[in-house]
């Protein structure tokens, strides 16, 4: 059997999502006008009543550290083909399309474009103890940043040279 992660000819319609903390904006490759929907439950609902108007889409989205996680887990859990990119690839993809404006909504319609023109692989769905050793691993990887943060004075988090709470006794001037 081919490649279940490549992307081919199967695809009719493209959706890109540009995802933020509170809403998610999507834009599909052939309707003109995007639609934003709020990042709920309900939203997520209503937002897969209007994606089964799609036939086989791939639905594209930028890794977002972590925000797009719930969305991508709902896609897969409805037997969506998901590809979850790296944004530099869609800055770059816009960049080289001359689309140097930047709203919500646009950056759905280059995710869109992105995913028709660049075809990226399908995200695998993750099991939990699969996205529960990513997030350990991710954990570990921030706890040399914060332990060396830690370790400064206080001073130095405000980033000020001397103040009141310096520990060398030094006074404000």
């Amino acid at each position: 059997m081919a490649d279940d992660n490549k992307v081919s000819a199967q695809f009719e319609t493209f959706v890109g999502i540009d995802v933020s903390k509170d809403k998610f904006d999507v834009a599909n490759s052939h309707l003109t006008k995007g639609k934003t929907f709020a990042y709920t439950k309900t939203g997520l609902k209503k937002f897969l009543l209007s994606l089964k108007e799609s036939c086989l889409a791939l639905v594209c989205l930028e890794a977002t550290g972590g925000l797009e996680r719930e969305l991508v887990r709902t896609l897969h859990e409805h037997d969506y083909a998901v590809a979850v990119v790296n944004p530099r690839q869609i800055r770059d993809f816009a960049r080289a399309s001359n689309q140097l404006a930047k709203t919500d909504q646009i950056d759905a319609r280059i995710i869109a474009q992105f995913a028709e023109t660049m075809q990226p692989r399908t995200t695998l769905a993750l099991t939990t103890s699969k996205q529960k050793i990513r997030d350990l691993t991710a954990r570990r990887r921030q706890l040399p940043k914060m332990l060396v943060q830690e370790r400064k004075p206080t001073w130095q988090h405000r980033g000020q040279r001397h103040s009141q709470d310096d520990p060398t006794g030094h006074q404000a001037v």
